[in-house]
C-alpha cells in the first residue's frame, strides 16, 4: 500500500495525478500553518471582537540571508500559555512574559539559542482596551565587541496596530541615551 492507495477508492496510477495529489497537501499545509490563531486567555464563553482585545507577537520575515526571529508570548497575568504568537484577552491591564526567538540551524546555533533565550525574557504591562488589536515588537541591541550572535539585550514595545502609537515599553531608538553617572 502506498501513499496513494486509499481505503474504498480506486487506484492513483498516473505519475501527474499524484504529482497533483502532493501539491494540495504541501499547499493545503502551508496555509494551514500561516493562519494562526488566537489562543484565548479569558474564561467563559467566546466573546465577540469588539468585547476582547487581541495581542500579537512580531515575526520577521523569511528571506534567502536572513534567519527569521520573533517574540514568543509565555505567560499572561502569571498563568503559562506556552509560548504562542496570538493572545486574545479581556480589557483591562495585563501582565506579559515574552521571549525572543530565532531560527536555528546546526548544533551550535540551536546551544546559543538555549543561552540566550533566558536573557532575553521580559515583562510588558499593557492596558488593553476592548475592540482594538496590538502587536508586540522588538529590537535587538548589539554588542561589536562579539563576532558570533552579537546582540545583547532584547528590547521590546508594544504598539496599536491601528493607530502604530507605543502603548507599553519604549522603542530603543526613543529611549534616552546613558550618562556619564549611570
Amino acid at each position: 500500500m502506498s501513499l496513494f492507495d486509499f481505503p474504498g477508492s480506486t487506484r492513483c496510477r498516473s505519475r501527474s495525478s499524484q504529482r497533483t495529489i502532493v501539491i494540495i497537501i504541501v499547499f493545503s499545509s502551508f496555509l494551514t500553518g500561516c493562519a494562526t490563531p488566537y489562543t484565548k486567555v479569558y474564561g467563559g464563553p467566546e466573546l465577540p471582537s469588539s468585547e476582547i482585545a487581541k495581542i500579537e507577537a512580531y515575526e520577521s520575515g523569511r528571506g534567502l540571508f536572513h534567519t527569521p526571529d520573533w517574540v514568543l508570548i509565555n505567560s499572561v497575568d502569571g498563568k503559562d500559555v506556552g509560548g504562542v504568537h496570538k493572545i486574545q484577552v479581556l480589557p483591562g491591564t495585563h501582565r506579559l512574559l515574552v521571549r525572543y526567538q530565532f531560527e536555528t540551524v546546526g548544533l551550535l546555533p540551536y546551544l546559543l539559542s538555549e543561552k540566550l533565550s533566558p536573557r532575553s525574557e521580559k515583562e510588558l504591562v499593557l492596558e488593553a482596551n476592548a475592540g482594538h488589536e496590538y502587536i508586540i515588537k522588538f529590537e535587538k541591541v548589539y554588542d561589536s565587541s562579539r563576532v558570533l550572535y552579537n546582540y545583547k539585550d532584547v528590547v521590546y514595545w508594544v504598539e496599536d496596530k491601528k493607530t502604530g502609537e507605543i502603548v507599553s515599553g519604549q522603542k530603543p531608538s526613543d529611549q534616552p541615551e546613558p550618562t556619564a553617572d549611570q
